[in-house]
């Protein structure tokens, strides 16, 4: 029985890896789709992907799990006030709320994390 649970929660963050995030704050339009063996990060017309390799396993499970948060609840819309509002899209759920909002502001941070990611990537399996 406790071998059967062990095997269940091994696959557990393999095949919930299949994630696709799109955001839409102001005049910067970015997407992260997230699979189980390689992660891509568009931005106009900048393409990068992390292939995900035996040297960078943790690397890329730590990095994919971050963003299944987004997954779990997704919040009321709130367009409120002037200036420039987050609209997103994760998988297939859409939404819109100001930049202040704790859920944009993971959304916000993707770029920032995702060349971090790519960089540890690279260096890790350069390393070896």
């Amino acid at each position: 029985m406790f071998k059967k649970l062990l095997f269940v929660l091994a696959l557990m963050p393999i095949t919930g890896l299949a994630q696709s995030i799109k955001v839409e704050y102001g005049f910067n339009i970015y997407s992260l789709d997230i699979g189980a063996k390689e992660i891509t990060f568009k931005k106009k017309e900048f393409v990068s992907t992390v292939i995900k390799e035996e040297c960078s396993t943790n690397l890329y499970n730590d990095f994919a799990e971050g963003f299944q948060v987004l997954t779990k609840e997704k919040p009321k819309d709130k367009s409120i006030g002037e200036g420039f509002q987050v609209k997103y899209t994760v998988d297939s759920r859409k939404g819109i709320l100001p930049p202040s909002h704790p859920y944009t502001q993971l959304l916000l941070t993707i770029p920032q994390r995702f060349d971090g990611f790519k960089l540890a990537t690279e260096y890790r399996c350069k390393k070896k």
